[in-house]
């Protein structure tokens, strides 16, 4: 009996990039640049047999990646580019039951997500039309979502599969002073 399983996997990705845009009088000197790019992942799960009838899984995935990019519209001196960062997991406690007829898993479940913009923005007093410089600008977003779950497969039949559980979500997320927070049940 096989009491132990795992997957690991990883992912570097990384570019110098390239510059897109066609040239141009006037173009910023900022968008003469080869867009940078990066992306780290790494990602894995865990399966433990614990008795003949229980195992627990484990499984995550996490994701950093950063972007630049051009932006036409961004008269400043500041780069434009996004950053992402995100966390998802799962832990699984499993059950067979009653010679497999009942599959039992009580589960939670994990998703956080951040993301930011950065880039510029001219100034004006708009009553003189006076120019009074630049600055740099941040728009951020996060969120998480949480699942607990109880989930359930009964077999009476070998053609015949009655599947009922409960589940309860809370989520959360918010950007630029705006929040929203949710619950379900079910």
């Amino acid at each position: 009996m096989n009491q132990f399983r795992y997957s690991l996997a990883g992912l570097m990705e990384r570019s110098k990039g390239i510059d897109a845009t066609e040239d141009y009088p006037g173009k910023l000197d900022k968008n003469r640049d080869k867009d940078r790019y990066k992306n780290r992942q790494l990602s894995g799960s865990v399966n433990i047999l614990l008795t003949d009838e229980l195992d627990l899984d484990l499984a995550f995935l996490y994701n950093n990646r950063r972007a630049d990019y051009d932006n036409n519209w961004n008269a400043t001196p500041y780069r434009d580019e996004n950053h992402s960062k995100q966390f998802t997991g799962r832990v699984a406690l499993n059950g067979e039951f009653f010679e497999d007829q009942l599959s039992t898993s009580l589960t939670y479940t994990l998703s956080d997500l951040r993301r930011e913009n950065h880039s510029g923005n001219a100034l004006f007093d708009w009553a003189t039309g006076d120019f009074l410089g630049h600055e740099k600008t941040l728009n951020e977003f996060k969120s998480r979502g949480q699942t607990v779950g109880l989930y359930n497969t009964l077999r009476l039949h070998k053609d015949f599969e009655t599947a009922f559980g409960v589940s309860y979500s809370h989520e959360h997320g918010e950007g630029n002073n705006e929040k929203h927070s949710q619950n379900t049940k079910s």
